[in-house]
Formats: structure tokens, C-alpha cells, sequence
């Protein structure tokens, strides 16, 4: 069953059942009250009667036509009829509800019987008395109760049709309100199913707000929870793409530099070979990240902080990648006479100047120029590499160090779009931070500075 039917459904059944009660209810109060009011009424008409009786026998000595009129205002329910008799027996008056008198004979049947049966009646008798003595005799028949009166029955008959139109109305109304509030309800757990359904397709549904607070909240959760997901499944991506990206360069160095040895380019000596194994160690290093992968909520690498001679490590870096900047005839400049020590992350600053080199690597043409300079201010490790390549158009300069960007003037080159930004996201980790200064057609330069222990 829909939530839709549900709802109308449970809303006919409260109308129906709140306008039920209402209706029980005042129909037991208004027939208490009904037969108090009956009950007042009787006794007051008896009264009346028995002290019109009174004067008419003992003092005005009004004859029995006049006594019939004025007791025949008397006959109001339950009083049906009224008898007067004198001290001898002798009836002087005899007064009944003509409507009443017509309604017991019908065809031979009384009508209140052939409507609901034998209408039954009491008498009820009084003494006229005049002062201490008896002056005659009244008789007052009226009806059993007050429930079998006839303006009971037809209040009753207007109270139960009027109920019957209350409940039908209500019902009516509880219908066709249930039918638009169960159609705007339907509709948006409808729209909040098919936004569920669109984050399980790994899709991005726009979050509509609804009336009801209760379904924004679980709209707002599936959105929340789909950003969530989508960011968890880009951060997977980009750590996937980040060691295929960083096993490029120490990969190319080693077919670089084993190609040379091969050709007798490069000399086969213990330099070389020590050269090569800390290329082996990075790729090592870096595959062993891949086990974050399957890790859901750890998609960052440990810093491990040692401390080291950062003359050693540029120095190692330059070498292993000097060899391609040759092949392409590409001058790579670096002073690697400062000697000091920081404390840092060894892995990811090599991290940084190799992407930073090969950013430089792929956008200066043939006979081009790459500097790449370090030094210490303060408590403050700098590093830039410059070129005098394509450059950077204005324009974009804010974007480069975005994942995936690439910039109008690069698409020829090869690469996914990650090297700078694995620069920017190595520099965070470090607690730096990385700039550039380009003109197109003229050259770039990036500045790293990272804070560090001497």
C-alpha cells in the first residue's frame, strides 16, 4: 500500500471517528438535558393546572366550556389529556391532543404502532382542594416518558440526520483535503525515493526543498551523504592517479639512465648505481602507498619527519633527471654548493622538486633553460624552479594548481593534469605553501616555502 492511501485512508477514519464521538456525545448530553427540560416542564404544567382547577371550582365557578379551553393550553408533551371531575364523580371536562387522539387510530391501528409499537401512557391523579377540603378530582394522562414524546422523537429524528449530514460532510471534506496533502506528501517522498536512487547510481540529483522539515532533513542527509561519496571516490581516483603519476619520473630515470649505460652514455660505477637504487627506492615507496586505497578514511600519506642535508637530496634529484633533460637539449642549472640540514618529510620534498622539474621539463621547448635554486631564511626552506617556456596565460594562473587542469596552451603535452596540484597538496602536508609567477610565451616560475627545524 502507498504512503499516499495510507495517509487518506487515516485521515477519513479520524474524521469519521471524531465526528462519530461528537456526535454520541452531544446527543447523550442534549437527551439529559431533554428530559430535565420534559421533566420542569410537567411539573410546572401540573401546577398550573391544578391551580386553575382550584379557582374555577371553588371561586369563578366557570362553566365546564369555559375550563375545557383554558385546559386544552395544557396539553403540551407529555401531557396528552386532562380530566376534571367533581366531588360526586361527575366529569366535568375531558380535554385531549387532537393530534394525538388522530394519531392513535389509523386503519384500525394506532399510527405510533404501526411507526414502532404500542405507545404506552400513565395517569396520573390529583386532588383539587379548596383550603382543607376536597373540591374535586384531576387526572392527567401523559405519555411514559419523555423519550416517547413527539418533540423528543423529532428532535432526535433532526438530531440524527443532521449528525449523518455532519459526518458526511466532514467525510467529504477530510477526503479532498487528505487527496491534496497526501498527493503533495506522495510526491515528494517520491522525489526523495528517486533522489535516493540517484545516489545509489552514483549520480548528483539537485536538492529540492520540501515543506515538510522531516523529509528535508533526510533529503539534506542523502545529499550530504552523496557529497561525501563522491569526494571519497575522487580522493581514490586522485591518490591512484598520484603514484601512477609519481612512478613516472623515478621509471623514467631508471630507463634513462640504463639506456645511457647501455649505449656507454653513462658510466657503470658505484655513483650510478647508488643513483639508481634510491630511484628503485622512491618507485618502492610510493607503491606502497596503494594499500591507502583500500583504506576509506585515510587518503593522505604520514609525514615521517628525519632530518637530512638538502644539498644531497637536490643533488641526487638533478642527476637522476639530468639525463632527459639532455636528451630534449634543455639546460638544467643548479647550485648545489649550500650545505645545510632541515627536518622534514625526504619523500614528499622530493616529491615536490621532481614534479616541479617535470612540470618545467614538459613546457620548455628544445634548447630551453631551467634553473632550479634553494635556500634558508629565517625558519623557512625555499625552493624555485624557473623556465623559459610556454608560459601560463593570465587567466589561469589561479586554476593551475587545480586536479585535472590543464591549461589551453598544454593540451599537446602529455600528463593528467596532477602534477602541480600533487605540488600544492605536498606542500599543505608540510605546512607550505606554493606560488607562480608566469608570462605566456615567456616562461614560469614557481616558488616553494615550507617551514622547517634547522
Amino acid at each position: 500500500m502507498t504512503m499516499r492511501r495510507i495517509w487518506l485512508m487515516t485521515l477519513m477514519i479520524i474524521a469519521i471517528v471524531s465526528v462519530g464521538v461528537y456526535g454520541i456525545i452531544v446527543a447523550s448530553l442534549t437527551n439529559q438535558y431533554f428530559e430535565t427540560y420534559m421533566a420542569e416542564s410537567y411539573a410546572n404544567h401540573v401546577s398550573q393546572i391544578l391551580n386553575y382547577s382550584e379557582r374555577a371550582l371553588a371561586k369563578t365557578k366557570s362553566t365546564p366550556a369555559q375550563m375545557a379551553v383554558e385546559l386544552e393550553t395544557h396539553l403540551i408533551d407529555p401531557i396528552i389529556r386532562i380530566k376534571l371531575y367533581d366531588m360526586a364523580g361527575n366529569e366535568l371536562v375531558n380535554v385531549d391532543d387532537q393530534a394525538y387522539a388522530a394519531s392513535t387510530m389509523m386503519h384500525g391501528r394506532p399510527m405510533n404502532e404501526m411507526m414502532r409499537g404500542n405507545e404506552q401512557s400513565e395517569v396520573d391523579q390529583y386532588e383539587v382542594m379548596d383550603g382543607s377540603t376536597v373540591i374535586g378530582k384531576l387526572n392527567i394522562f401523559r405519555r411514559t416518558s419523555a423519550e416517547e414524546s413527539f418533540v423528543a422523537r423529532l428532535f432526535k429524528v433532526n438530531l440524527l440526520k443532521n449528525s449523518l449530514l455532519a459526518l458526511l460532510i466532514s467525510g467529504v471534506i477530510a477526503a479532498f483535503t487528505g487527496f491534496f496533502i497526501s498527493k503533495k506528501l506522495s510526491q515528494d517522498l517520491t522525489d526523495t525515493a528517486d533522489m535516493a536512487q540517484a545516489v545509489q547510481f552514483n549520480e548528483m540529483p539537485p536538492l529540492i526543498k520540501s515543506n515538510v522539515r522531516e523529509i528535508d532533513i533526510i533529503r539534506e542527509s542523502l545529499n550530504d551523504l552523496n557529497v561525501r561519496l563522491r569526494l571519497k571516490q575522487k580522493s581514490r581516483k586522485v591518490l591512484v592517479d598520484q603514484v601512477i603519476h609519481e612512478t613516472k619520473t623515478p621509471i623514467t630515470v631508471l630507463r634513462t639512465h640504463l639506456e645511457g649505460m647501455e649505449d656507454g652514455f653513462v658510466p657503470n660505477d658505484a655513483i650510478e648505481l647508488r643513483l639508481l637504487q634510491a630511484q628503485v627506492a622512491d618507485v618502492s615507496k610510493t607503491l606502497n602507498k596503494l594499500s591507502g586505497v583500500l583504506d576509506a578514511e585515510r587518503l593522505e600519506q604520514v609525514v615521517e619527519m628525519e632530518r637530512f642535508e638538502v644539498s644531497a637530496l637536490v643533488t641526487q634529484i638533478v642527476k637522476g633527471m639530468k639525463g632527459q633533460f639532455q636528451k630534449k637539449k634543455i639546460e638544467l642549472i643548479c647550485d648545489t654548493s649550500k650545505k645545510f640540514q632541515i627536518d622534514s618529510d625526504r619523500h614528499i620534498l622530493s616529491k615536490i622538486i621532481y614534479n616541479l622539474l617535470t612540470n618545467a621539463y614538459k613546457y620548455t621547448p628544445e634548447g630551453g633553460r631551467v634553473e632550479i635554486t634553494y635556500d634558508v631564511r629565517e625558519t623557512k626552506f625555499h625552493i624555485s624552479v624557473e623556465d623559459n617556456g610556454i608560459g601560463i596565460r593570465e587567466t589561469e594562473l589561479d586554476a593551475v594548481f587545480d586536479a585535472y587542469f590543464r591549461g589551453e596552451n598544454q593540451v599537446a603535452a602529455e600528463g593528467e593534469g596532477l602534477g602541480l596540484y600533487l605540488v600544492k597538496e605536498s606542500c599543505r602536508q608540510l605546512h607550505g605553501t606554493v606560488s607562480v609567477k608566469s608570462t605566456e610565451g615567456e616562461g614560469s616560475h614557481f616558488a616553494v616555502e615550507i617551514e622547517m627545524i634547522r
